[in-house]
């Protein structure tokens, strides 16, 4: 996945994916008057990740331009590291959704949500520190000056570091939990 293209194909399944998600979510709110709160937060913040999605993949697949020195401050293992994680979220949030699917949501079914609320809400915040670092790629594509760019690229680079560092963590503790 070094090219544009395979890149701007990546950021297509995301949005796909977002937007089974978002469907997922339409239809559990609407399931029930009294769905949990969160539910009516999740949805926002997957359509603000979804339209930074979408204009960073109308720079990739080149319906929208930039000067050649700030798409150069963009490193290609920053931009598939964020975007890979995006896409565990993403189907780790679907397969915790497609386990509260129902069609009128009851008192179990509000259970249910709040058992894996604590999990949800880890996903939630990881999906919103990859739209801020989203936002900072469009930002150094679009910024006004190089100086702006280069500050851009580097709270980009502060983020991924930390991505790496969570990952890390999560995989080791999958394989604690593994072991025992």
């Amino acid at each position: 996945m070094s090219d544009p293209l395979s890149v701007a194909a990546g950021v297509i399944g995301i949005l796909t994916a977002a937007a089974q998600i978002s469907t997922l979510l339409i239809q559990f709110t609407k399931s029930s008057r009294g769905a949990p709160a969160q539910v009516r937060h999740v949805l926002p913040e997957f359509n603000d990740i979804s339209g930074t999605l979408s204009h960073l993949q109308s720079f990739l697949l080149g319906n929208e331009h930039t000067e050649r020195s700030r798409a150069t401050l963009l490193r290609i293992d920053h931009i598939v590291t964020i975007m890979s994680d995006c896409v565990v979220a993403f189907s780790e949030l679907q397969k915790v959704l497609d386990g509260l699917k129902t069609n009128d949501m009851d008192i179990l079914d509000g259970m249910k949500w709040a058992r894996n609320e604590a999990d949800i809400t880890a996903i939630i915040e990881r999906l919103q520190h990859h739209k801020a670092s989203l936002s900072l790629m469009l930002s150094i594509l679009t910024s006004n000056t190089i100086e702006e760019a280069k500050m851009a690229v580097d709270r980009m680079h502060t983020n991924v570091h930390m991505y790496y560092q969570e990952m890390s963590a999560r995989l080791h503790a999958l394989e604690l939990r593994n072991a025992q």
